[in-house]
């Protein structure tokens, strides 16, 4: 009697190790469809769209943020909403195409205007004194010029001016900023 019971002990030990790797196969397996599917429903939506000529919505999209570029030119023109330039090219001497520019939503425009001789012999006093005082400030000069928010119409022909743009080669160039860098007379 004695050997039946342990070959039944043996018999429901191996049929619980069977359970369990039984068990254990499903659920590895079960992972991996789940995996696979989510890959194939992916490139399934990504084709779809690709096909269609479409671009997955903006929280699915994971570009980042353009950089903004600097574009420079003469002002030919400017009224209250508009600004005509021609653009200087890198490197030429030759004058670029001319432009038409805007000012976006919540763009600026901003002059650079000499300071007061006085005020700045002021503040490069005071900097020095500094210097003196404490080597090792690595605070910068103060700058010759200050920024003025200016509006489009003040800007006249020949001013050169810099633009900032996350799109340079837009009709009309949306600026986000304009900088007045130097007038006609300077």
């Amino acid at each position: 009697m004695a050997p039946n019971i342990f070959r039944l002990m043996r018999a429901g030990l191996l049929l619980i190790v069977f359970a369990i790797l039984l068990s254990t196969a499903y659920l590895a397996g079960l992972g991996n469809a789940q995996k696979i599917g989510k890959d194939a429903y992916n490139a399934g939506y990504e084709a779809a769209l690709e096909e269609r000529g479409l671009t997955p919505p903006a929280d699915v999209q994971e570009e980042e943020a353009p950089e903004p570029i600097t574009v420079v030119g003469i002002v030919q023109s400017a009224t209250a909403d508009t600004l005509t330039i021609t653009e200087e090219l890198p490197g030429s001497s030759t004058p670029g195409p001319t432009r038409l520019v805007i000012v976006g939503d919540g763009g600026v425009v901003v002059g650079l205007e000499a300071k007061d001789p006085a005020v700045l012999e002021q503040e490069l006093d005071a900097y020095n004194r500094e210097r003196q005082r404490d080597p090792n400030n690595t605070a910068p000069p103060p700058a010759p010029e200050e920024q003025r928010t200016i509006a489009l119409s003040d800007l006249r022909s020949g001013d050169r001016v810099t633009l900032t743009t996350l799109d340079p080669d837009s009709d009309p160039i949306v600026a986000e900023r304009i900088t007045r860098t130097a007038t006609a007379s300077q």
